[in-house]
């Protein structure tokens, strides 16, 4: 594969997985203002035992998910960059980084549906606030792509 491919490649990836971290970001902060702003009444009757399981469960969630899906992506970019085929290992990585945002970003997106329908709790936004946050982290460069992925020629390609 030429250079100039290798280069259109790499930037085709990085720009679909931008999109997505652009689109899942705003449905996140849009739904979650919206959520909060409107209807600011509507919490369920829970017990505080029920309370107490839902938001353990989501604390659980949040420390599961967000070093796993890291862990998992590192893991399977050292797979892929083992690879010959340039075109193949930016899809599969443009794949492994979509689903990387989707995880962490269903963390933040849960957190506050819990807020608003279930439980009260300011720590819950701390914790929406700290998916966010790791979601910062998910976003990818073209420099990035080209050292994961360790491609050759990287001078000559950015």
């Amino acid at each position: 594969m030429t250079n100039k491919k290798i280069e259109d490649v790499v930037k085709s990836a990085k720009r679909k997985v931008n999109h997505l971290w652009w689109f899942v970001l705003a449905f996140v902060v849009g739904s979650g203002a919206a959520l909060i702003i409107f209807e600011a009444n509507s919490v369920a009757d829970l017990p505080v035992d029920s309370r107490t399981t839902l938001t353990s469960i989501y604390y659980l969630y949040l420390l599961a998910a967000i070093p796993f899906s890291f862990y998992w992506f590192h893991r399977k970019t050292l797979r892929w960059s083992k690879q010959t085929d340039e075109q193949q290992k930016t899809v599969r990585y443009t794949k492994g980084a979509c689903m990387r945002l989707i995880i962490i970003a269903s963390v933040g997106f849960f957190g506050i549906l819990i807020y608003k329908y279930f439980v009260r709790e300011s720590s819950l936004l701390y914790c929406v606030a700290i998916s966010l946050s790791a979601f910062l982290f998910c976003r990818t460069s073209e420099k990035q792509i080209y050292n994961d992925l360790k491609i050759k020629d990287l001078e000559d390609n950015i």
